[in-house]
């Protein structure tokens, strides 16, 4: 696509209105291609009933009986101060994107060191935004001259504001079938923060079936948080859980003590729903209590002085005490490399890397002087791989009832089609006709009491 562009400039510099909303990522990415100024398509400031509803279907809903798990963490979109410039028409705009004919609002874009001018309808940023909606319409803000335009200053990503812009004033020739899983992120950022899920509701299933990202990528635990917030904004039910399992094993404490992921990065820094982080934390301390403790229950049974009916360690009925002597001290100087032995009270490390550490650890298999091929104690071990496995089966994931409540509304306004978890917990959630009749009787002061088991 040719990158043509078009400076607009119908601004008169004695009339500039300057605002700057919001708040943004402050660390935007580079446009991608296909910036360009739009054809010469024209539309009327004013939207028809059908464009109506569909801007103003339902938003984002929180549950009121757990708001805060609905809200992301604090700071995640800091606040950005109000300034208006000194100097409107002296500073240097590196391009510009119309929008619409009627465009009655200039926003300037600022992204590494470049600024990007996008001009836009009032109308339709209002109607399809309530954010936007109460900055421009709402009580208190100051109108402007049919001869001037709003300037509004804001940070973000370049290419997801043009693709949810695009959206917005319906050149949807502009909007990209398929994104990767960094633009969707920028893109369910903007949707996050204006308030506006409900447009990508056309593509948020082949944006989501074309993610290319997988739990058992080398590199998805790097990504894995960008794709929770993706499936937390989109309401899909099976990334959430993949990416939430993926972070939560491979999360690990830092030399402070804090939540990090594998590169370093604090979770508490991440856009991530609020409470999610505390969850991830207290599942993998839980897990990683339970694979220790797993792996000191055999050790402990071995050095037990009166072993009783212990469970024995050895596959062959021969040679069974020679056999689980030559396991314990075998492993013992591995568990020592490992930091394992003593068993630590903690590990600051992830689960991923406990678990690769115990699976290293390989006892010698005994061979007496009486061995045979058919009797050899190749296989006999500890199950300490079993035991880590057991544990990773039983660990939980954070799903309950207030994130699948949002899943489940988001789901709805984006389009995206969720499998057999969700229904599961909507019939879960479903009152039967029954108990709403029973319940409904019992409020009844008429109706007689019921004397049968509750339904």
């Amino acid at each position: 696509m040719e990158s043509s562009t078009t400076t607009i400039s119908m601004q008169e510099s004695d009339s500039v209105i300057s605002h700057q909303v919001g708040s943004a990522d402050p660390a935007a990415s580079d446009a991608g291609d296909g910036i360009a100024c739009t054809d010469a398509a024209t539309r009327d400031d004013k939207v028809d009933g059908q464009v109506d509803g569909a801007v103003t279907a339902p938003r984002t809903i929180s549950p009121p009986s757990t708001p805060s798990a609905i809200l992301l963490q604090k700071d995640a979109f800091p606040d950005e101060v109000v300034t208006t410039p000194k100097s409107t028409d002296s500073e240097v705009v590196d391009y510009s994107v119309s929008f619409s004919v009627s465009s009655d609002i200039v926003i300037h874009v600022k992204s590494d060191g470049s600024k990007v001018c996008f001009n836009v309808s009032s109308a339709l940023m209002s109607s399809a935004s309530p954010v936007w909606r109460s900055e421009l319409r709402g009580d208190g803000q100051k109108g402007h001259s049919e001869t001037s335009k709003w300037v509004i200053n804001i940070d973000g990503d370049l290419k997801a504001l043009d693709t949810v812009f695009s959206i917005i004033h319906h050149k949807f020739n502009r909007v990209p079938p398929s994104v990767t899983l960094d633009e969707l992120y920028e893109i369910a950022r903007v949707i996050s923060k204006y308030e506006c899920t409900h447009l990508v509701y056309p593509w948020g299933n082949q944006w989501l079936k074309d993610l290319s990202i997988k739990a058992e990528d080398a590199d998805c635990p790097s990504h894995c948080h960008k794709a929770v917030f993706i499936a937390w904004m989109f309401g899909d039910v099976k990334l959430f859980r993949d990416m939430v399992d993926v972070l939560t094993v491979s999360s690990k404490l830092d030399c402070d003590g804090q939540l990090v992921n594998v590169d370093g990065k604090p979770l508490k820094e991440m856009v991530l729903p609020s409470g999610l982080s505390d969850a991830v934390d207290k599942t993998r301390s839980t897990t990683i209590g339970n694979i220790l403790a797993a792996v000191n229950t055999p050790l402990m049974q071995l050095t037990k002085t009166d072993k009783g009916t212990t469970k024995s360690f050895c596959k062959l009925s021969s040679q069974q005490k020679e056999c689980e002597a030559m396991m314990l001290g075998s492993i013992i100087p591995a568990m020592m490399t490992a930091g394992l032995f003593p068993i630590p009270d903690k590990f600051p490390g992830s689960i991923q890397t406990l678990k690769e550490k115990i699976d290293n650890i390989k006892p010698i298999p005994y061979a007496g002087r009486d061995w045979k091929p058919h009797l050899s104690h190749g296989g006999c071990n500890l199950g300490f791989s079993e035991s880590v496995l057991k544990c990773l089966k039983d660990m939980p994931v954070p799903l309950q009832d207030n994130f699948m409540e949002h899943l489940s509304a988001q789901a709805d306004i984006s389009g995206i089609k969720n499998g057999p978890e969700l229904e599961e917990f909507l019939c879960r959630h479903t009152p039967s006709p029954l108990k709403d009749h029973s319940v409904a009787a019992s409020t009844n002061p008429t109706s007689p009491k019921s004397g049968g088991d509750e339904a």
